[in-house]
């Protein structure tokens, strides 16, 4: 077994690359689904009805449903991409052969649950644009968008929490400080943040079905993709502390060599003798 010291600059350094490689694959499809969001706040997402012209409802709900699917088309895979980055890392960490069955079965999930909801998008309507115009074809699913939005939400919340959880038993039995030992279990868990956030959003998404929820479509939807920015943004920063660890160890150590030579009385000056 690895010694506490070593799997602690093991585990920082890799948590810090697999985090970076993480954060660039996100804000890559992340920044442009937000720009494709803030065009469809531009159609009335977030609108109430009665914010809206009359008899012009139904128009603005197809815009802007139209521009949520290609939002979430293009960050979907993001997220699933940035789980799978974080997965490899706690494989790579992992110091027996149980730890590493429990996250390759999640990064098998992931994968299927990706393939999963974007053939349900993609397959639902024919063409995908029926999905928010059924004039423009027919849907074999109508409510395909919902299922597969609380499917891929209720899988991510899952990987989300195992990933969470299992770095817990991985560090336990390591010999090193307790302080430290919290600190690396608190920086693997911090993707249990933007699951809270999906699980927020789950609330919303039967609004998705305009038929069964005529009244307040827009504004429910604006609820809907506010906790999706959140959930994006909150991933960002959690993958943006691991590296921070270092700057933030440097200052509090220089901080405390500084009090120690002030209580010793050593200023750091050196007095040449004669």
């Amino acid at each position: 077994m690895r010694s506490g010291r070593s799997f602690h600059r093991d585990c920082s350094s890799r948590l810090c690359k697999a985090q970076a490689v993480g954060i660039e694959k996100d804000q890559v499809t992340f920044l442009p689904a937000i720009a494709i969001i803030i065009i469809a706040a531009c159609w009335g997402l977030g609108a109430h009805d009665s914010q809206i012209l009359e008899g012009q409802l139904v128009y603005y709900q197809i815009k802007v449903k139209e521009y949520m699917f290609w939002s979430e088309v293009v960050y979907f895979p993001s997220t699933v991409l940035t789980k799978l980055a974080l997965s490899v890392m706690i494989v790579r960490l992992s110091t027996t052969k149980v730890y590493a069955y429990i996250i390759w079965g999640n990064m098998g999930l992931l994968a299927i649950n990706l393939a999963v909801c974007l053939g349900i998008w993609l397959a639902a309507c024919t063409p995908v644009a029926a999905l928010w115009n059924e004039n423009l074809g027919y849907c074999r699913n109508p409510d395909g968008w919902v299922i597969a939005s609380y499917t891929g939400t209720v899988v991510l919340a899952i990987v989300d929490w195992t990933c969470a959880i299992t770095p817990f038993f991985l560090i336990r039995g390591l010999q090193m400080p307790k302080r430290r030992k919290v600190s690396l279990q608190i920086i693997l868990g911090l993707g249990i943040i933007g699951s809270v956030a999906g699980l927020v959003r789950m609330g919303y998404y039967h609004s998705y079905n305009t038929k069964a929820y005529p009244n307040e479509s827009l504004y429910n939807w604006g609820q809907s993709v506010i906790w999706t920015a959140v959930e994006g943004g909150l991933g960002i920063i959690a993958c943006s502390l691991p590296t921070l660890r270092k700057l933030v160890s440097t200052y509090y150590s220089g901080s405390s060599r500084e009090k120690t030579n002030k209580s010793t009385g050593n200023t750091g000056v050196i007095v040449a003798s004669s």
